[in-house]
């Protein structure tokens, strides 16, 4: 099986076939030259490889060990879609598109605040954590009057900063990258739990010891690469 993709849902698919499928090819941006691993029946091969008609690849003039392919699994990226809304009631813009506008904070409809999506980001390399500061920071604004902890002026001004960030790079997607701009997944869960008013303690995100931790569990992901 040949995976195009190596980030999350790649490395997700490529662990599910590692138990079924006699060889795994795995093409991604990160990888340099081709890599194999006979115990685990992987190979992983930088992009710019070409698939003959004889289903195996090559990199160059270099033929990629292990058998020919016979599937191939797309893992790079998708379209939003919503079918339970209707963009020009909302106000947004999403359909068939890698991006979901107007969020505030990827979270918060900008101009309607009451609407808010959870795990919007892309390569979020610890889910629960910020689908839990998400959700608080959600809970926290819709408790207000208005709904929402920040100005509309505000949140339009975030929002128009991001889209001018990714007609800079070219790239739609990178509008929802934690780390477009040099933050990090990591300075966005603080982000969040700093801006919304302290609950009751009820929630590890808000122990008296929430950085250290945090900063634990950055440490462990760091291995997988910056986020």
């Amino acid at each position: 099986v040949l995976i195009v993709g190596g980030r999350s849902s790649g490395v997700d698919i490529s662990r599910e076939l590692q138990n079924v499928a006699d060889w795994t090819y795995i093409i991604e941006k990160k990888c340099s030259d081709l890599v194999s691993d006979s115990q685990k029946r992987v190979t992983h091969v930088p992009v710019g490889a070409a698939l003959n008609a004889d289903g195996h690849l090559y990199v160059d003039s270099t033929k990629a060990p292990g058998p020919p392919v016979d599937s191939v699994i797309l893992a790079t990226g998708y379209v939003y879609a919503f079918p339970f809304l209707q963009e020009d009631e909302v106000g947004m813009e999403f359909e068939g598109r890698r991006s979901c506008r107007p969020l505030y904070l990827h979270l918060q409809h900008a101009e309607r605040p009451t609407l808010g999506f959870v795990g919007i980001q892309l390569a979020v390399p610890c889910p629960i954590p910020t689908f839990e500061a998400q959700s608080r920071y959600l809970g926290e604004a819709w408790a207000t009057s208005e709904g929402a902890l920040t100005p509309l002026g505000e949140r339009q001004s975030w929002v128009a900063q991001r889209l001018s960030t990714i007609e800079a790079s070219g790239r739609e997607q990178d509008l929802h990258y934690t780390t477009a701009e040099g933050s990090s997944a990591w300075a966005y869960i603080r982000e969040l739990v700093d801006a919304a008013p302290s609950p009751p303690k009820t929630s590890w995100l808000d122990s008296d010891d929430f950085d250290a931790r945090l900063s634990t569990v950055e440490s462990i992901y760091r291995d997988r690469g910056d986020h």
